[in-house]
C-alpha cells in the first residue's frame, strides 16, 4: 500500500523493524505447538516483543492483528512485552 501525501506525491515506503510473517509465524499458532522448542520459541517472541516495543509504528500497525483470533500465542507473546515495560530491564536483557 502506498502512502500519498496532502500534493498527491507518492512517499517513500517505510522500512518495518518486524516483517508481518515473523507474528503469524511465532504468534499465530497456539503456543503448546511450541512444546518441542519451547526455549528457543520463547527467546525468538522475546526478540519480537523487544522490537516492537523500540518501533511506536510497528506497535500501532500490528495491535489490529495482534487483538485478533488468530493470533493464538499472544497471552505468552504478552507476558515478555510486559517483563521489558521497565526501561531498566529493556536496556539490561539488549547487553
Amino acid at each position: 500500500m502506498e502512502t500519498i501525501d496532502q500534493h498527491g506525491n507518492f512517499l517513500p515506503r517505510r522500512e518495518r523493524s518486524i516483517k508481518p510473517f515473523q507474528f503469524v509465524e511465532e504468534i499465530g499458532p497456539d503456543e503448546w505447538e511450541h512444546h518441542l522448542e519451547q526455549a528457543a520459541w520463547e527467546a525468538r517472541i522475546r526478540g519480537l516483543a523487544l522490537r516492537l516495543l523500540e518501533n511506536d509504528k510497528d506497535f500501532i500497525e500490528e495491535l489490529p492483528w495482534l487483538n485478533g483470533p488468530k493470533a493464538k500465542s499472544v497471552v505468552e507473546f504478552g507476558i515478555h512485552v510486559q517483563s521489558f515495560k521497565d526501561p531498566i530491564q529493556r536496556t539490561s536483557r539488549r547487553c
